[in-house]
């Protein structure tokens, strides 16, 4: 996988961290460096890290009960939606900080280094054509100064 340079933006640190907090890998792991010291083998193109039998078919993200989290109800949505406004709130943005704004940025960073098949790919557009991003994802501002064109 990709290391992030910006581990605030690396969803894989996020999923170790939520796994090792739930003690969920079958293997004894004393530390992430544990797993990031694991080498890929050169016939294979990934090492599979096994999860405990009882965490197969837990959510990831996981709402509370009461003072815990509980162990099989999902996070909401609509619970997650609200949380993700308050803190584009706390943060100041101007805007109102929703779910698609995370997933135009994406779609921007996809449309930058993928072919447009690849990137239709990635974000499940199945028109195989660009309309959807372009419709969609493509922001109304241009910023080349069309009058001198």
């Amino acid at each position: 996988f990709h290391e992030e340079d910006t581990l605030l933006h690396d969803p894989i640190l996020h999923m170790l961290s939520l796994a090792f907090a739930d003690g969920a890998f079958r293997n004894e792991f004393s530390s992430p460096e544990q797993i990031y010291e694991m080498v890929v083998p050169a016939h294979m193109d990934r090492v599979k890290i096994p999860w405990k039998e009882e965490w197969r078919g837990r959510p990831i993200f996981r709402d509370v009960d009461g003072l815990k989290v509980s162990l099989e109800k999902a996070l909401k949505y609509c619970k997650t939606r609200g949380d993700l406004i308050r803190l584009g709130r706390a943060l100041g943005y101007a805007k109102r900080l929703e779910f698609y704004d995370i997933r135009r940025g994406s779609g921007k960073k996809l449309n930058e280094a993928l072919t447009p098949e690849e990137r239709n790919k990635a974000m499940g557009h199945r028109l195989g054509d660009s309309s959807t991003f372009v419709r969609y994802y493509m922001t109304d501002f241009i910023g080349a100064d069309t009058q001198a064109i």
